[in-house]
């Protein structure tokens, strides 16, 4: 599994430069040639790559390095979006944010832009309510949401929706 997450990590690697995602075939090899890379690349990339002895130490190594990596090009694709929250964040705030504004929605406007199934997941679930083909966003419920009611991933986006 861990050997799946390189493509999407090169893939966001070209993203953050602006270029084109190459076929599979070359990702790695054309990664060397971009403008931007994360500080270490070659080195980490290795690091990720690599799957050592298969015991733990090397599984916890190529973790690190692909965390490492993903977070030095999530900051980088931040500063060219102009947004403080995570790009995989993104989406979910978004949505929430698009609630918070307009308080409710009828579904074919919310299945315009997402999912009805969406609101099966946090960080709607526990603040998004769905009566004669509305979604109704219960502002109460979000502000009284703390960091024990879901992960901390889905409650950073909770924080990060403006509520002004």
């Amino acid at each position: 599994m861990i050997q799946k997450t390189i493509k999407p990590l090169i893939s966001a690697l070209f993203l953050a430069n602006n270029e084109c995602i190459p076929h599979d075939k070359w990702l790695v090899h054309m990664s060397k040639t971009l403008g931007w890379k994360p500080a270490g690349w070659n080195k980490d990339l290795t690091r990720a790559l690599s799957t050592g002895n298969f015991d733990l130490q090397s599984l916890v190594t190529r973790q690190e390095a692909i965390a490492g990596l993903w977070a030095a090009i999530d900051e980088k694709l931040r500063e060219e979006a102009g947004t403080k929250i995570r790009m995989m964040q993104k989406y979910f705030y978004e949505m929430l944010q698009l609630l918070v504004e307009k308080g409710n929605m009828s579904i074919t406007e919310w299945e315009e832009v997402s999912s009805v199934g969406m609101i099966n997941s946090q960080p709607f679930h526990d603040v998004v309510s769905i009566e004669d083909g509305r979604i109704f966003l219960d502002v109460e419920k979000l502000l009284a949401l703390g960091p024990s009611y879901m992960y901390s991933w889905f409650y950073e986006i909770v924080e990060a929706v403006n509520m002004r």
